[in-house]
């Protein structure tokens, strides 16, 4: 999930409080702590049944053969080490067996019982979500509670929907805190680090998701390692004129893949760093031109043609780049594979559609339209483009045009395009969503390593 809590995690010993209000994801992340890290743990329930619990999270375990509650159970405790409990002083009456059970009558008879139990069963890390209960009637047993994790040398994890206790900040030894926030209207989730004793913070807040059931963070800085992975050869083969991008996920945002005479337009926002851009043409252009398919590339003033063509050589033999890529540059030293980006507009189309190989395969136009502004300037890239996307229309081909915060021809892009998104970067995250067709969902564009490659995955925030 993050170093920060892998690393308070494997210190005996230690509490760490996660609080937020109803639907923040507290109990998903309290669940996941114990599932992934630790052989035996212990979820102790004060609010839902046994069976509720099942339910709602270990629906996942259940198939055509085993789908009650007693083999779910089973399988947790023989497999995963996974324990649970129920904490209601009686009022729940659960038929699930293998079920530990706190029939207490007072918390000074269920502190003695948990402690009973995580010395019986071995257990490495127990979680109460949540300790709302105790705080609101015996709050001053609450110290004894968490005093539990000391004696036995476990690590204690606590859910609360509220925190304003100043003295209750001083009892544990880390503390999150889970958010939904407002981002354009849209909901976004937030974890922030309000507590990690020992541990050095790379940053107080990140994204995070619960799709799926699980919580995931999303950082951000993998994208600045990229470049020093190989990518995976691996393609998926074109289904009726629709081609996939980099990755599964980010087909599935584009409505399928790429198709076809279609335009695509992505808009970067202020924050998005230049070294981004690049990594996103390794993932994308790189498994295009690897299956010696045809490109042709305007690219950002900050990296030339020749500059372009030495980053790609190192994943991609010359002698493909050399038969399949066209450059688009203003420097025209190697006229071999270089387009000269020169006024007026109709000539430059004119060039540009000329350069374009004769193939039974398309062709994939990728422009980043920073250069042609600083050449061309407004009306003459907004002609070239028009124009451009009037012959792909009547082609095969299909373009990806990038605009950058401050780019006159972000409207165009946003005009001419079937798919339109807009990337921030937002808590050290790339959070992306739609600007046409416009819907009201925000994705974070994030970065998988997979047998040793790295794959972007659009995974939305939920």
């Amino acid at each position: 999930m993050l170093s920060e809590i892998d690393k308070i995690l494997s210190i005996p010993g230690k509490t760490i409080l996660i609080y937020g209000d109803i639907g923040s994801g507290k109990s998903t992340f309290v669940r996941q702590l114990l599932m992934k890290h630790f052989n035996k743990a212990l979820y102790i329930s004060t609010v839902k049944p046994v069976e509720e619990n099942l339910d709602i999270w270990f629906s996942d375990m259940k198939d055509e053969t085993t789908n009650t509650s007693e083999s779910i159970l089973k399988r947790l405790r023989d497999r995963r080490g996974m324990f649970l409990a129920e904490s209601s002083r009686g009022t729940y009456l659960s038929r699930a067996k293998n079920v530990i059970r706190l029939r207490h009558k007072s918390i000074e008879e269920f502190i003695s019982e948990l402690y009973l139990h995580i010395r019986e069963n071995e257990i490495e890390a127990f979680g109460i979500d949540s300790i709302d209960p105790i705080v609101r009637e015996e709050r001053e047993k609450l110290y004894e509670l968490i005093n539990i994790s000391h004696k036995t040398h476990t690590i204690g994890i606590f859910a609360t929907r509220s925190l304003n206790d100043p003295i209750l900040m001083t009892l544990f030894d880390g503390i999150i805190h889970l958010k939904k926030s407002e981002y354009k209207g849209r909901l976004l989730r937030t974890l922030t680090f309000e507590k990690m004793a020992g541990i050095q913070l790379d940053q107080m807040r990140y994204i995070f998701t619960l799709y799926n059931k699980e919580v995931r963070v999303f950082q951000g800085k993998a994208w600045n390692y990229i470049y020093e992975h190989k990518i995976p050869k691996e393609y998926y083969n074109p289904k009726k004129g629709v081609y996939s991008t980099c990755s599964r996920t980010f087909d599935e945002y584009l409505s399928g893949g790429l198709k076809e005479s279609n335009i695509y337009h992505f808009h970067l926002g202020l924050n998005i760093p230049n070294s981004f851009l690049v990594n996103l043409f390794y993932c994308v252009i790189s498994k295009w031109i690897l299956q010696e398919r045809k490109i042709q590339i305007i690219n950002s003033p900050m990296y030339s043609a020749k500059k372009l063509k030495q980053y790609f050589q190192r994943v991609i033999p010359s002698e493909i780049i050399d038969r399949n890529v066209q450059f688009g540059s203003i420097d025209n030293s190697d006229n071999k594979n270089t387009i000269p980006i020169k006024r007026p507009a109709k000539l430059l189309t004119e060039r540009w559609w000329s350069s374009r190989k004769d193939t039974e395969e398309p062709t994939l136009h990728f422009i980043v339209t920073d250069l042609l502004d600083n050449e061309l300037g407004y009306k003459d890239t907004k002609v070239f483009l028009l124009n451009l996307t009037r012959l792909i229309r009547d082609s095969r081909d299909f373009m990806i045009i990038i605009t950058k915060e401050g780019s006159a021809t972000n409207i165009e892009g946003i005009k001419l395009s079937e798919i339109s998104s807009q990337i921030n970067e937002v808590e050290g995250a790339y959070v992306l969503t739609k600007i046409k067709p416009a819907d009201r969902k925000v994705f974070a564009l994030d970065l998988v390593k997979k047998n040793g490659y790295y794959l972007p995955e659009v995974i939305p925030i939920v």
